[in-house]
């Protein structure tokens, strides 16, 4: 089922663990360029509550070439790489079974997707 849009991604208003990777900075995010890992609805109905984020990662809107993302889940926690380099570490229980889905935001209608 599809969550809340704007700044929920799509995931807000769903339960579970969901894997972001965000480049439009609303209130509620780090920066315009980050990895998060969301643990549920943040404090307003388009928002994330955010279990971890990272800045450390190399910007998401490289437009000469791919973006390779691995999530690796075990039953205490995820971690991200973004091109090869570990970008995020989040401990917590991860369901053992999910739904695997891609959300895409228009950035402000600044972003392309799925070219």
């Amino acid at each position: 089922m599809l969550g809340v849009n704007g700044g929920g991604l799509g995931f807000s208003g769903n339960s579970g663990v969901a894997v972001a990777l965000d480049t439009y900075q609303n209130l509620q995010n780090p920066s315009a360029n980050f990895v998060g890992v969301a643990t549920g609805a943040g404090p307003q109905p388009d928002t994330l509550k955010w279990g971890a984020t990272s800045t450390a990662v190399p910007t998401l809107h490289d437009s000469s070439s791919p973006i390779h993302v691995v999530v690796t889940t075990t039953t205490t926690g995820i971690t991200v790489s973004v091109n090869g380099t570990q970008a995020l570490t989040w401990t917590g229980t991860v369901p053992t079974s999910a739904y695997l889905a891609f959300t895409g935001g228009d950035g402000g209608k600044t972003d392309l997707h799925g070219r």
